[in-house]
């Protein structure tokens, strides 16, 4: 059974508003709730339960109004990904885009897709496992990654969708215009809208692996590889 952890949920009794502070373990609040230090505004309590209580899609959400959580492109993998025109750097989430949610197995053919990319563009990884690790075990597990698909992680101690997260990919992406940069993500919430806070100026929502119906025969990861897998 999974545990929901909220840091912290108030209620506003002027205008039945509800905001949260979202803890990163906790799935349904960050799935479901706007983020007070993202400058968003709150939503209407019953918009709130009903998005809980039921599967988040980017078409319910743009039914109230909430742009952020629109994408400049819907694909169905990675592997169907064209760099637009403009476009000189390349964010990619790894949960659900370069490898099943919450595993970490390789897939020959996403490998080559993010070689050709980084061949073509600057690219990095941001990922939120980064900031559940601490020290040696946190870089152990980003020195892994760039070993595995051979383009950096972003040293991220902070969750997306925070802007900061993206912030810091750009530095490390030495992305002077935010309108440079892709992202490439499979969440509406951490993605889509973290890219839009941040002024990306490509923003791409792709099927996650773990939903999509498609099998892959994975490479075998190393044997002294650091296990990724979530209990």
């Amino acid at each position: 059974m999974h545990t929901h952890r909220v840091v912290a949920t108030y209620s506003n009794p002027t205008n039945n508003n509800l905001s949260c502070f979202v803890s990163y373990h906790s799935n349904w609040v960050y799935k479901a709730a706007l983020i007070n230090l993202s400058g968003i505004s709150f939503l209407n309590i019953d918009v709130f339960l009903l998005l809980v209580n039921g599967k988040i899609t980017t078409e319910k959400l743009q039914r109230f109004g909430l742009g952020l959580f629109k994408p400049d492109l819907y694909l169905d993998s990675i592997l169907q990904l064209e760099v637009p025109e403009g476009i000189e750097h390349l964010i990619l989430d790894l949960d659900g885009v370069l490898t099943p949610k919450g595993r970490l197995k390789l897939i020959p053919e996403i490998v080559s897709k993010v070689s050709y990319l980084s061949n073509i563009l600057d690219v990095v990884i941001l990922t939120n496992r980064t900031s559940h690790y601490f020290n040696s075990q946190r870089l152990r597990f980003i020195r892994k990654i760039e070993m595995l698909y051979g383009v950096p992680v972003v040293p991220s101690r902070i969750p997306k969708p925070l802007k900061g997260a993206f912030e810091l990919a750009c530095e490390v992406l030495g992305a002077r215009d935010t309108a440079s940069v892709a992202m490439v993500g499979d969440s509406i919430i951490a993605d889509v809208m973290g890219a839009r806070l941040a002024g990306l100026g490509f923003v791409v929502k792709v099927k996650s692996l773990s939903n999509n119906g498609v099998i892959y025969e994975p490479i075998a990861v190393p044997t002294d590889a650091y296990s990724c897998s979530r209990e």
